[in-house]
C-alpha cells in the first residue's frame, strides 16, 4: 500500500514535470505582456517543484547506490563548471545562462538519480497525454469556432509574438495565424492551440505522435488519430513532412501479422518512390514560397554570425547577433526559425558540443542494441529540431540529456 501510493506520489511530480514540457514550448501565454514574467516563474517552478520531488522521492535508491550518486554529483560539478566558463567567457546574460544551466542541470539529475534506462521515457508519455488533451481541445475550437463560427472568441490579446491582438477563445485557444483558403480570396485559420504559431503547436503534436509510434509498446488509435488531425490543421510543411516520415517508417518497421499490415507493408514499399517525390514537392514548394526564402535566409545569418565567434559564440539568447545579418526583404519578420544555427551563434561550438555529442551518443546506443525504433524516434526529433526553433525548451532539453545517458529507448525493442 506504501509502495503505490509512493509511485502515485512519484507520478504526481513527472506530470508536473511533463506541465513545465507543455508550457515552456512557445506557448501563446507566456507572449502576453501583462503576464508573461510571472508565467516564466510558475514554469521554471514547475520544473524544479517536478524534478526535486522525484529526487526526494527516491532517496533510498539514491543512498543506496553509492557510486551512481558519486558519479552524478561528479558530473553535476562539472556541467556547473561547463557552463560557468561559458558565462565568463562570453559574459552572457547572467539571468539567461542560469535559467538555461538550472534546467539542463536539474533535469539531468533527475535522470541520473530517480529514474534507469527501463522507465526513463514515462515522463515523455506524460508530456504526450497532455498534449492530446491540449489536442482534443484545439480541434473542437479549430471546426466550431475557427471555420464555421459557431462558437465565437471571448477577447483579442497582444501577443508579444505576433506583435499584434490576436482572437482569444477563454485563454485554451489562439488564432494567431491565417492562410489564404483554397477558394479563391477566403481566408483559412491555422491551428496554433495554445501556442504562439502553428509551426509550434506541430512541433508539440508531432513529438507527442513519435512517441506515441515509437517509444510506447502499444499504439493507441485514437491518441494517433487526434494527433494526426491536429497536425493537418496546423497546415505546417514541416509538420507535414514529420507526419508523413512517421507513418512511414512505422509501418515499414511494424512487426504486427495480418493482412492489412502485410499490404500496407508492400504498398509503401511501392510507395517509397511516391513519399520522396512528396517530400520534395512539400520542400521545393517552401524553398519557393515566401516562408522558404526566410528560412533561407535564416540559415545564412546563422552561419555568418557563428562565423564571428566560432568557438564560444555570441552569448546566449543574443538573437541580435544574428539580426544584423538578415537580408532587409524580411524587415517585417526578424524572429529566427533554425535551432541548430541559434544554438552555433549563441554558444559557438562549445555550447552546440552538448547538443551534438547527446545525439551522436543516443543514436549509436539504440543501434549497439539493435533499437530501431528508438534509432528512427531520435532521427526525426532532430529533424523537427532543424526546422523548428526549440533550442532551450525543456522538453528539448530532456530529450537531448536522455540520448546523453542512453536512456531514450523504445518499449517495443
Amino acid at each position: 500500500m506504501v509502495k503505490i501510493c509512493k509511485n502515485n506520489i512519484f507520478n504526481f511530480f513527472e506530470y508536473i514535470i511533463a506541465i513545465s514540457f507543455l508550457l515552456h514550448c512557445s506557448t501563446m501565454w507566456s507572449y502576453i505582456p501583462e503576464i508573461r514574467g510571472i508565467f516564466s516563474g510558475i514554469n521554471y517552478f514547475f520544473l524544479l517543484i517536478g524534478t526535486v520531488g522525484c529526487i526526494l522521492l527516491s532517496l533510498k535508491k539514491i543512498i543506496a547506490n553509492h557510486r551512481r550518486t558519486r558519479n552524478t554529483f561528479i558530473s553535476v560539478f562539472a556541467l556547473i563548471a561547463y557552463f560557468f566558463v561559458y558565462y565568463i567567457v562570453t559574459s552572457s546574460n547572467l539571468t539567461n545562462i542560469f535559467r538555461f544551466a538550472t534546467a539542463w542541470i536539474l533535469l539531468f539529475a533527475y535522470f541520473r538519480l530517480s529514474k534507469d534506462k527501463h522507465n526513463a521515457v514515462s515522463v515523455l508519455g506524460k508530456y504526450k497525454k497532455m498534449v492530446v488533451l491540449v489536442a482534443v481541445v484545439s480541434i473542437i475550437f479549430w471546426i466550431f469556432g475557427s471555420q464555421f463560427g459557431v462558437i465565437r472568441p471571448s477577447s483579442e490579446i497582444y501577443s508579444d509574438w505576433s506583435d499584434r491582438y490576436v482572437n482569444s477563445y477563454m485563454y485554451l485557444y489562439f488564432e494567431p495565424q491565417y492562410i489564404h483558403g483554397f477558394w479563391g480570396s477566403s481566408i483559412l485559420v491555422r491551428n496554433s492551440a495554445i501556442f504562439t504559431e502553428a509551426p509550434m503547436c506541430a512541433l508539440a503534436f508531432c513529438t507527442a505522435l513519435l512517441v506515441e509510434l515509437f517509444l510506447e509498446k502499444k499504439t493507441n488509435l485514437f491518441v494517433c488519430g487526434v494527433l494526426t488531425i491536429g497536425i493537418l490543421t496546423t497546415i505546417s510543411g514541416t509538420g507535414y513532412i514529420v507526419l508523413i516520415l512517421a507513418y512511414y517508417f512505422y509501418f515499414i518497421l511494424s512487426n504486427k501479422k495480418g493482412i492489412f499490415y502485410q499490404a500496407v507493408r508492400v504498398f509503401l514499399v511501392f510507395l517509397s518512390f511516391g513519399v520522396v517525390i512528396g517530400l520534395y514537392y512539400i520542400l521545393a514548394n517552401r524553398v519557393t514560397s515566401l516562408s522558404g526564402n526566410i528560412r533561407i535566409d535564416d540559415l545564412k545569418a546563422g552561419i555568418q554570425a557563428w562565423k564571428e565567434k566560432l568557438i564560444f559564440g555570441n552569448g546566449i539568447y543574443n538573437l541580435s547577433a544574428i539580426q544584423k545579418h538578415m537580408s532587409s526583404f524580411r524587415s517585417y519578420n526578424v524572429g529566427f526559425s533554425n535551432s541548430i544555427f541559434q544554438i552555433l551563434s549563441d554558444g559557438g561550438i562549445y555550447l552546440f558540443g552538448l547538443y551534438l555529442v547527446s545525439g551522436i551518443k543516443g543514436i549509436m546506443t539504440c543501434l549497439i542494441k539493435k533499437d530501431t525504433y528508438g534509432t528512427v524516434f531520435i532521427i526525426l526529433v532532430i529533424v523537427l529540431f532543424a526546422l523548428v526553433i526549440s533550442s532551450y525548451f525543456n522538453l528539448t532539453m530532456c530529450v537531448f540529456i536522455m540520448m546523453s545517458l542512453g536512456f531514450l529507448h523504445s518499449k517495443r525493442s
